[in-house]
């Protein structure tokens, strides 16, 4: 069926019944109409769309226009009010309306088709005098009361209405004024007088001779803008501005183009300038950023109150360039590795004939240098850098070619894992029972800061840092370390170590022995007096243990504490003497007693000396032999509560003091 017009039934404008002074008009005009297609067959329960548009003929210009969405009734109808919702305003605002002149036109454009295309031949209609509600909105009110003959209007700000009064005129220089009759007496000029005026067409006329040509009057018939599209300009890989030109035809006219990768187009952008007025042309144009190596479509349309017209089609093409690609971030970072990808978002045109990654150790890496190709096309890709150094930094990005170039995405920086460290052991030397002097040379940090250096050691091979440890300062090079606190006569395994941020290397493994010790040597502190043999109490197989006694008497001392039984000191046997000196020490208050003196006695660094029991002090007969000690020597063994043990070297028995005796002393300790 072919729509061919609207019939409209009525149009009804407000009527108010009464006015007050500033009373609120509503804004909107009832508007009824029926569709009828071109038989003159109504058009019955059919959704349209329809667009009104208040045109000031005497400007050329749309004041007001709305889009509505209507739905006819069973016998082609539909109604609304215009100016009121729903609707979707296009231009101007319905309150703002100057109705006071009748040069108003409301233009009606009617789409059955319902997708706003307007392509039916639009219908005026002349305001003329109908809204006069909207035009006395603002009329103030007038108080006749008291008005006579020949009274003028004066406004009473008090009362806000307009009131009749008294106006009295005063004739200036060369004026006269005789009851409503005024003449001039003064100036006898003919070049001033009072003129004549009438018009004839477009000219007014002045009885004295001049006239004055009118401005050219907006035609009665509306017309749809002319529009041109122009070639584009400025052309570059990745913008251009499109051009055209539009003759408004006297109406107010609003452009765009329209543009895109397909003749479809499917993008609009708004045409500078905006607007347009008058009957002349008026050359327009639009900025849009594109890609390269491709074909645009374009034109330019026009939108005015009479219609809308739309220029012909034209196309360009952007010049090729190199593909664009980005760099994606860097993972799987390893200490000579790491994993990296690129995404090609745009092939410049031409097909991408290689793509991949590219590093160095210096900012700005190029495809010539270190790379890794990943074949040809678009798709996203990601490859496995290797061979690179340990805790090194690396640039990075990704690359694309093809017929116009090499181009490269953003620069990502990465630095790869620190190794652990290289050191070596240096030999062994200085043994002594206990102690031993070694080292290391730390020839690689491994890319990362020396934490810590030193030697290990321990009775079993492969010794590590959970095991006794030296700790060297830190850096490369050659250190020295001393391992101590070693038994005697014992095999021990060592080995130089290097901690860095990668974790902690060892050097190759020294065996050595520590010194063992004889009856007479001196160690740790004094003179080795006896060495535990098997079946004495602590005695490890394999291992030195035994007395060592002072290097000297400590002088002729007490027991002390005479008449008093001291429970806890009868201990003769090994091992028994330190457990007596506590609890002699702990009972007895004399501090001049042999005990006393052994348990307070510091030399050499060691604090642990007691008085030695019976069984102990007959331990340092080899001693004696060898000419160090004297003949008889005090024990830490009480007898009873009068007497004490002593021990007499010569005849290898003991004997017996009365605990107040003066007897020497000698301190041992164990080890």
């Amino acid at each position: 069926m072919k729509y061919l017009h609207i019939l409209l039934s009525a149009i009804v404008l407000l009527v108010l019944s009464a006015f007050m002074s500033h009373a609120q008009i509503p804004q909107g005009i009832n508007f009824q109409a029926t569709a009828r297609d071109n038989t003159g067959n109504v058009i019955p329960n059919t959704t349209a769309q329809i667009r009104l548009s208040i045109v000031d003929s005497s400007a050329g210009q749309t004041v007001y226009q709305e889009q509505r969405t209507v739905i006819t009734s069973n016998n082609g109808t539909f109604s609304f009010v215009v100016g009121q919702p729903p609707y979707t305003v296009l231009a101007g605002a319905f309150d703002n309306i100057n109705w006071q002149y009748g040069h108003l036109y409301l233009r009606i454009d009617f789409d059955p088709a319902n997708n706003s295309g307007f392509s039916l031949p639009p219908q005026f209609i002349s305001f003329s005098a109908l809204p006069f509600a909207f035009v006395t909105e603002n009329i103030t009110f007038i108080n006749p009361d008291g008005a006579e003959n020949g009274d003028v209007l004066k406004y009473n700000a008090a009362t806000g209405a307009f009131e009749p009064g008294h106006q009295s005129m005063n004739a200036g220089q060369g004026i006269s004024i005789n009851g409503s009759t005024i003449s001039n007496t003064g100036d006898a000029s003919p070049l001033n007088e009072i003129q004549t005026i009438h018009i004839s067409g477009d000219t007014l006329f002045i009885s004295n001779g001049n006239f004055v040509r009118l401005p050219y009057a907006f035609p009665a018939t509306f017309a749809a803008p002319s529009v041109t599209t122009l070639p584009a300009t400025d052309i570059q890989q990745y913008s251009a501005k499109l051009m055209g030109k539009v003759n408004p035809r006297g109406l107010t006219t609003y452009t765009q183009f329209e543009w895109g990768t397909t003749p479809a187009f499917g993008e609009t952008i708004n045409a500078l300038p905006l607007s347009t007025d008058g009957f002349n042309d008026v050359f327009v144009s639009a900025s849009i950023v594109i890609e390269s190596g491709t074909t645009y479509y374009y034109r330019l349309k026009g939108n005015n109150a009479a219609g809308i017209a739309s220029g012909d089609a034209l196309s360009f093409t952007t010049t090729l360039s190199p593909p664009h690609v980005t760099t994606q971030s860097i993972t799987g970072i390893d200490t000579s590795m790491a994993t990296a990808g690129g995404q090609i978002t745009h092939e410049g045109g031409a097909p991408v004939t290689d793509k991949g990654l590219c590093w160095s150790t210096s900012p700005n890496p190029l495809a010539t240098g270190a790379h890794v190709s990943c074949g040809a096309g678009s798709s996203p890709f990601n490859a496995l850098i290797q061979g690179l150094a340990p805790a090194t930094t690396y640039y990075l990005r990704a690359y694309a070619i093809n017929i116009a170039g090499t181009s490269y995405g953003n620069e990502v920086v990465f630095t790869t894992l620190p190794i652990k460290p290289l050191v070596l052991t240096l030999p062994i030397t200085s043994v002594t029972t206990s102690t031993a002097l070694g080292g290391g040379h730390v020839t690689s940090n491994g890319g990362a800061p020396i934490l810590k250096r030193g030697i290990c050691w321990a009775l079993h091979t492969t010794p590590d840092i959970n095991d006794f440890i030296s700790s060297d300062s830190t850096g490369t090079g050659i250190y020295q370390s001393t391992a101590d606190g070693m038994l005697t006569g014992r095999t021990y395994y060592a080995r130089a170590y290097a901690t860095n941020a990668a974790g902690t290397t060892y050097g190759n493994e020294i065996s050595f022995n520590t010194d063992t010790v004889t009856v007479g040597d001196f160690y740790q502190g004094g003179i080795v007096a006896y060495l535990y043999e098997p079946g004495d109490p602590g005695y490890i197989t394999g291992e030195f243990h035994g007395l060592i006694c002072t290097p000297f008497d400590l002088g002729n001392l007490p027991w002390g504490c005479y008449g008093t039984n001291l429970p806890g000191c009868e201990g003769s046997l090994l091992g028994t003497g330190a457990q007596n000196t506590a609890e002699i020490v702990a009972a007895c208050p004399d501090t001049t007693t042999a005990a006393y003196t052994c348990a307070h006695l510091i030399l050499n660094e060691y604090t642990d000396w007691h008085l030695p029991s019976l069984n102990e002090v007959s331990k340092l007969y080899s001693l004696w032999t060898m000419g160090a000690i004297g003949y008889y020597y005090l024990s830490s063994t009480e007898s009873d509560a009068h007497f004490v043990y002593g021990y007499y070297m010569s005849g290898m028995w003991a004997v017996s003091y009365i605990k107040d005796n003066i007897v020497a002393v000698r301190a041992v300790r164990y080890f």
